[in-house]
Order: structure tokens, then C-alpha cells, then sequence
């Protein structure tokens, strides 16, 4: 007699009286992973374009194990013999079918998705450093306004920088003064002065400030002070004052 149809897809065969016969397939892992593509596309893997690549190859190389180990087993029932083991399980299969999907997933989301994300959310983060710098240069303001009336060695406060950038400090150079040089970098938003920079330590030393002095602090904070090319040097002292207390 002819033999039955198998479909390859599933442990069930056309003839109603063999599916009695089939049991469920067992749990244990199978030889699979000796014949399959190694799995791949980890972190610390291989670019995107070769994780997908690969787990789409695991995937059709799994597959055709999957219903030859299928066909073979719905044979040996409609044979009436004992099923042989599954080359395949199917919680492997479901498992490399979830794989490379979330590989799919993951490399369209990093393409498609993470660039759009960033690019919202740097505005944000920018404004989050300027507030930040903001208001804790308000509170050190303060500070600074009670020691300059506390006296000429009260201790005066650096401030953190608020304005990104370098300012270019040559239309408010006076006549022979030197140009004073630009950082090789803009400090970030939020950053304090560095050791070299001729912050004020109190209000003796902020009196006592020189033309390249001031042109240095005004510099770095990317910030005039409200100082223009007509002040005199007294003038930018008084400027500066201001701006640290204001």
C-alpha cells in the first residue's frame, strides 16, 4: 500500500489511527549545535550586518534539521517503529527563531532608532548642565557678595562655567596688551577653572588684577563681564567684581 503523507512541519501524520502512537518529543538538548553556525551578534561580537547574517543562517540551517528530524520521526510512527530521538527540539527551535528576531531587532533599532534618541535628547542634557551650573553659580554668588563686604581677605569662590565656547577676547584688548592665548579646548558646560587660570582668590587679589588677567577669566568663561574696549583697567576690576557677586 502507498505510504502515508508526512508533514514535515509536525510530528502528525494523515492517518488518524498512527497520531495515538506519538508521544511528546523529549526535552534533552540535541546534536544540533555541532552542525549549526555558532551563535553570535553579543555586544562584543561582530558588526551588525554579520550578527544578522549569521542569525539568519543559524536559523535556515536549523531549520532544515528541524523538519528532517520531523519527517523522521512521524516515519517511525507510521511504521509503527520506536521514534528516534529528535535531531532538533522544538525549544531549540522556538529559541533561535526568538534569537534572530531580537538580532533583526536590535541592529534596525541601533540604525534606526538610537540616532533619532540621541539627537532629542542632547538638547536636554545640555540645558540640564546649564541649569545646573546656573543655580549653583547663584548660591556661590552669594557667597562671594558676603565676602567682599566681610573684607579684603574673605575668601572669594570660583564659579562654574555657563556659557559654552571660547571667547574671542581681542576687540576688548587694549591698545599694548597682549592677546592673551585660547585653551587648546573649551572646558564643558559646568566645569570649574582650572589651576592656571588667575581666579581671584580674595578681593585684595581681585583688586590687584592686571588688563591680561581679567582678559584671561573672561576667556575661558566665554563670558564679557560687560566689559567693552573703552574701559580702563579700574573699570574691569569693578566689572568683575559685579559679575562674581552679582
Amino acid at each position: 500500500s502507498p505510504p502515508h503523507q508526512v508533514d514535515p512541519h509536525s510530528a502528525h501524520t494523515t492517518d488518524t489511527h498512527s497520531t495515538s502512537m506519538l508521544a511528546p518529543l523529549p526535552a534533552p538538548a540535541s546534536a544540533y549545535a555541532a552542525t549549526v553556525p555558532a551563535d553570535v551578534g553579543a555586544p562584543a561580537g561582530p558588526p551588525p550586518a554579520v550578527a544578522v547574517a549569521a542569525a539568519s543562517v543559524r536559523k535556515r540551517k536549523l531549520q532544515e534539521l528541524y523538519e528532517t528530524s520531523e519527517a523522521a520521526i512521524a516515519a517511525a510512527v507510521v511504521a509503527g517503529a520506536a521514534p528516534p530521538a529528535p535531531i532538533v527540539t522544538h525549544a531549540e527551535m522556538g529559541a533561535t527563531i526568538v534569537r534572530a528576531n531580537q538580532v533583526a531587532a536590535s541592529v534596525w533599532f541601533a540604525a534606526a532608532v538610537q540616532p533619532a534618541i540621541a539627537a532629542a535628547v542632547q538638547p536636554l542634557a545640555a540645558a540640564i548642565a546649564l541649569f545646573t551650573a546656573a543655580l549653583t553659580n547663584l548660591r556661590t554668588r552669594r557667597c562671594n557678595k558676603v565676602a567682599l563686604r566681610t573684607g579684603p581677605a574673605a575668601a572669594l569662590f570660583p564659579l562654574q562655567k555657563e556659557v559654552a565656547g571660547i571667547l574671542a577676547v581681542g576687540p576688548l584688548t587694549p591698545a599694548g596688551v597682549l592677546v592673551p592665548a585660547p585653551a587648546a579646548a573649551a572646558a564643558a558646560v559646568g566645569a570649574m577653572p582650572p589651576a592656571g587660570l588667575p581666579f581671584p582668590a580674595t578681593s585684595t587679589d581681585l583688586m590687584g588684577m592686571s588688563h591680561v588677567d581679567i582678559l584671561e577669566i573672561a576667556q575661558w568663561y566665554n563670558d564679557t563681564m560687560w566689559i567693552v574696549a573703552a574701559d580702563l583697567l579700574p573699570a574691569r576690576r569693578d566689572k568683575l567684581r559685579d559679575w562674581l557677586s552679582r
